[in-house]
């Protein structure tokens, strides 16, 4: 990568070490608030993000808070002090004030550094905004510009695919993620409602179905029909129940021949908070999302 350019995202984006390390990645830690105390989402490892939701499960009482700009201007002060750009890929602005803030944080410090800093809403989330990031790299390794980098992020963003199985839709609810009326429908007994990520970033209700092996099987259906050739990869995030998240991995295994590249992680502790403990959440690059949507309303009408 050139020494002129960083890719920055938020702890929402799970990246690895190695990573960090082989792309320059700047991350800045998002805050939640548990049983009153303020807390900062920098977990070193996939154990302390496990204990979190168990905690979660055992009746601990969590939200996330509203990103301050000054957590980003002091993660991205080092780097324009070294004469460095950064380009901020965010989390969806509709699902997060992170990308609000983080604007903020660019106007002023684009005072002081002009024009070195550029804020990317990537209306999506998790790993999505991983691949996103690698890409981005990639291509300032080949040497894009910035506004070569985002006019691509933009054509390809949409392609950028999120389904969530959830197992207590009251927390989807309660932060705002869906509305009332979606959650009375979820919250029925044995219910296991399916959410994906729409085209303008916002989290709406795709369809309820009885029993998580159902859920399951009707989101490996939706992956095989609106795959391309770019559906070479499935990322799986669970909010602490790594036994369902290996079941959705291998249900895309059997069914999807073509992903040969597939991870299960835990979701950040700011992301969890709004699924609830139970929260599997699946990404991968395919079709725009219109194409989920479009795919379950023709399946409606069979």
């Amino acid at each position: 990568m050139p020494s002129d350019l960083c890719i920055s995202v938020d702890s929402t984006t799970p990246i690895s070490e190695e990573q960090k390390v082989k792309y320059n990645f700047i991350s800045t830690s998002l805050v939640y608030i548990m049983d009153g105390e303020e807390h900062v989402d920098q977990f070193a490892d996939e154990l302390e993000k496990s204990n979190f939701f168990e905690k979660l499960r055992n009746g601990a009482e969590a939200t996330s808070k509203s990103a301050s700009p000054k957590h980003f201007m002091n993660m991205w002060k080092p780097a324009l002090e070294q004469g460095k750009s950064i380009l901020h890929l965010s989390i969806s602005s509709h699902v997060s004030t992170a990308y609000e803030s983080a604007t903020i944080a660019a106007e002023a410090l684009n005072a002081v550094y002009p024009d070195k800093i550029h804020v990317f809403d990537t209306l999506i989330g998790g790993a999505c905004v991983t691949e996103m990031a690698i890409d981005a790299a990639e291509l300032a390794k080949q040497g894009a510009t910035i506004h070569e980098i985002t006019t691509w992020l933009n054509q390809e963003k949409k392609k950028y695919n999120m389904m969530m199985c959830v197992d207590d839709i009251s927390h989807a609810k309660r932060d705002g993620i869906i509305n009332t009326f979606q959650a009375a429908i979820g919250s029925a007994i044995g219910i296991k409602p399916v959410l994906y990520a729409t085209e303008q970033g916002e989290i709406e209700m795709l369809s309820i179905v009885r029993g998580l092996k159902n859920a399951y099987a009707l989101i490996t259906e939706i992956i095989d029909a609106v795959k391309t050739d770019e559906t070479t990869w499935v990322s799986v995030s669970h909010a602490g129940d790594e036994y369902n998240a290996l079941m959705m991995v291998e249900s895309a295994r059997e069914k999807l021949k073509q992903v040969k590249d597939t991870e299960v992680s835990v979701l950040s502790p700011v992301l969890g908070i709004n699924g609830g403990p139970g929260l599997v959440a699946i990404y991968f690059k395919g079709k725009e999302r219109k194409a989920i949507f479009e795919y379950i309303q023709n399946k409606k009408k069979k």
